[in-house]
């Protein structure tokens, strides 16, 4: 399965390299879009980090995503994606989530010097 996916994903034909491109493009704008709802209503209720965008949200998900599958299929068993992506995709949500960013922010304990 990981050969044929690998095949379908990257060796588009000369012949229909225009209308896959297309095809992908179509289906990136849709992905983007229903992401970029998502992180609209997250911003709605306060949880996207300060600066951070509902729609520079979605993009980096989405090439997070895309990221992650395009190494996962054209290497040869780079990473356990099963065992993997709970914690890939929670490290990519902590780094844009506002309670993580609130978290980063404060101050680190003083120490004593000897």
């Amino acid at each position: 399965m990981q050969r044929v996916s690998t095949i379908m994903q990257f060796r588009c034909e000369q012949a229909t390299a225009k209308s896959c491109g297309i095809n992908q493009a179509e289906k990136r704008a849709a992905a983007v879009e229903k992401f970029t709802r998502a992180f609209k209503r997250a911003a709605k209720a306060g949880q996207l980090a300060p600066g951070v965008t509902p729609h520079g949200a979605a993009v980096s998900l989405h090439a997070y995503m895309c990221g992650l599958f395009s190494d996962y299929l054209r290497y040869d068993k780079p990473f356990a994606i099963d065992k993997l992506a709970p914690e890939l995709v929670e490290n990519f949500f902590r780094g844009i989530s506002r309670l993580e960013a609130k978290k980063a922010r404060r101050p680190a304990p003083a120490r004593k010097r000897a």
